[in-house]
């Protein structure tokens, strides 16, 4: 509904699968495409930003990690 009402469009990824045609359609496009990726809660999806979170709290890598970077880091 928010591509739609900008004009613009959207594909929802639910599926592994559908994550490459989906990027390369977008990106042969030539035009702005909205993509959402629905993901497991147990996926790792990095950089992320943790809801309720601001831009600046983004974490690029997983906190397991010793090597955390955030945004700030830069």
């Amino acid at each position: 509904m928010l591509a739609n009402a900008h004009g613009i469009a959207a594909a929802n990824v639910t599926k592994r699968g559908e994550v490459t045609p989906t990027v390369t359609k977008a990106r042969t496009s030539g035009k702005a495409f909205l993509i959402n990726f629905a993901v497991e809660k147990e996926d790792g999806v990095y950089p992320m930003i943790a809801p309720g979170a601001a831009l600046h709290e983004m974490v690029r890598r997983p906190s397991k990690n010793p090597l955390l970077e955030t945004a700030e880091d830069e």
